[in-house]
């Protein structure tokens, strides 16, 4: 599970449905957590800068009042006026998307996400919030086995991560696992070593011992079925050795469970019906 900012990436803009003639109207910039942050906005009139929380005077005619908001994190929020609908409208969705995801109901957690993106797109959210959105999207879509929609929405969050320089590894790992629980294990096992690679550059075999030692039982798994036994064997090796140095590790997130909540009967290999 991605971590879920939503708090501190919503910046509100209060006083929007009042912009109902060419009169200064007093529109009130903050965080949804309370937080503080810098702001920069522009508008007809010009570019100048303030910090949220704060309360600015605009006209109707300067309703396409656009801002980016940084909080001292530097988590990055860029609305405008005219879509603080689509942003209330996406928080909204996104965090019943991760109400339902936890408690079990993926399938009501994917209208939800789906919601929320599109919601995200025509408010021209961040491109990282929107890349949370469609690798959450992605794994509802392989829970309830649409798996190649899933595909598709896991390599857009991975597009985005490598735009906006976020860790590979996380939408790299849900796409090894989708293919796995497909039995597609070259393409599994193609996607585990990019994920290896990308968190051996952030030493996660340390700080996350036992998630990596389970990747690798996969590994080992998907290296077997295509015959390198050699291969496999060395990833098993690996894989008990780690949880023999780190009897006290424990799992940091729960793994996806792709293609567990079918809405329709899977054709098998041989055409049979699951």
């Amino acid at each position: 599970m991605r971590n879920l900012f939503i708090a501190m990436l919503t910046v509100s803009i209060a006083g929007c449905a009042t912009l109902t003639s060419d009169a200064m109207t007093p529109i009130t910039l903050s965080f949804g957590d309370g937080s503080s942050g810098d702001c920069v906005l522009t508008n007809k009139r010009g570019v100048w800068s303030t910090t949220a929380p704060a309360t600015v005077s605009v006209r109707r005619s300067d309703d396409a009042l656009k801002y980016q908001c940084k909080t001292a994190d530097g988590c990055v929020s860029q609305f405008s006026c005219a879509t603080a609908v689509n942003e209330k409208n996406t928080i909204l969705h996104a965090q019943t998307a991760y109400t339902h995801q936890k408690s079990g109901d993926w399938k009501a957690a994917r209208i939800e996400w789906a919601r929320a993106i599109v919601n995200a797109n025509l408010g021209e959210m961040d491109d990282k919030v929107r890349a949370i959105f469609y690798y959450e999207y992605g794994r509802s879509l392989g829970v309830t086995c649409i798996f190649d929609v899933a595909e598709f929405f896991l390599n857009k969050a991975l597009e985005l991560d490598k735009k906006t320089g976020e860790p590979l590894y996380l939408s790299l790992t849900e796409l090894s696992r989708l293919y796995l629980d497909q039995n597609k294990f070259e393409q599994a096992t193609k996607y585990l070593e990019k994920s290896f690679f990308e968190l051996d550059k952030k030493s996660r075999e340390k700080e996350t011992p036992i998630e990596y030692a389970n990747m690798l039982d996969e590994y080992a798994l998907a290296l077997s079925k295509i015959g390198k036994k050699a291969k496999s064997e060395g990833a098993k090796i690996r894989a008990i050795k780690l949880r023999k140095e780190n009897p006290k590790g424990y799992l940091i997130t729960e793994r996806t469970p792709y293609g567990t909540q079918c809405e329709y009967p899977l054709l098998t290999q041989n055409g049979h019906l699951n």
